[in-house]
């Protein structure tokens, strides 16, 4: 009879430790099917964050090369330079400008000279806001007199000589210039009279500074 309480309690240890084992695997199993949930979801949040930043630096470059590709094409665009002249009467004012400029010379303020460049077309030329690439004015005042409208301007005025009509001096007004605009703005004497060139936006300044400044000649 002990021998068989012995085994009778013996069997109950081990169908109980059988349970617990059970239970204990059962636990350790959804443990891991929960790991391996949290693991694999996280792997995928990863990958959907980089996927996401991928797309967007590809984004970027494409726009950034279809911006250097779009600059490119519209230098190349400007080539070759167009000429403009001037009547011999008024020192024979001659430039180069880029030839995907657009022009229009006007006669209504009786002026010399009075042209309008733009790229592609031409605003009307008296709206408050339109801006033009250039403009370029033979003033029938003399230098003393246009120049002296910047006297006290907070601008930035410094004397100024063409690269290719050294042996004159003028001035040179970086900032607000003429009409309130913001831009650069050369004035040089020429015999009687005075000659006005400027750029009426900043958008404009590397064109006005590469192409145009350093091919102005006139005759003093």
């Amino acid at each position: 009879m002990a021998v068989s309480g012995t085994i009778s309690v013996m069997s109950k240890i081990n169908q109980r430790g059988g349970v617990v084992a059970t239970v204990l695997l059962s636990l350790l199993l959804v443990m891991s099917l929960i790991f391996g949930m949290w693991a694999f979801s996280g792997r995928q949040s990863y990958k959907n964050d980089v996927d996401k930043k991928i797309a967007v630096a590809v984004e970027v470059a494409k726009k950034e090369t279809q911006a250097a590709d779009a600059l490119k094409v519209a230098e190349e665009n400007k080539q070759p330079l167009r000429d403009f002249s001037g009547p011999s009467t008024y020192g024979s004012l001659r430039f180069k400008y880029p030839k995907s400029w657009s022009t229009y010379l006007s006669a209504a303020g009786g002026l010399p000279v009075d042209a309008y460049f733009r790229p592609d077309y031409i605003p009307d030329i008296g709206g408050a806001d339109s801006q033009f690439s250039l403009r370029v004015v033979v003033s029938p005042n003399p230098y003393s007199q246009e120049a002296g409208q910047f006297v006290g301007s907070t601008s930035k005025i410094t004397a100024y000589s063409l690269p290719s009509v050294p042996g004159v001096v003028g001035i040179k007004v970086d900032g607000v210039i003429a009409g309130g605009k913001t831009g650069s703005m050369v004035l040089m004497p020429v015999r009687d009279k005075t000659i006005e060139i400027w750029t009426e936006s900043e958008q404009y300044l590397n064109d006005f500074n590469t192409y145009i400044l350093p091919n102005i000649i006139f005759s003093p």
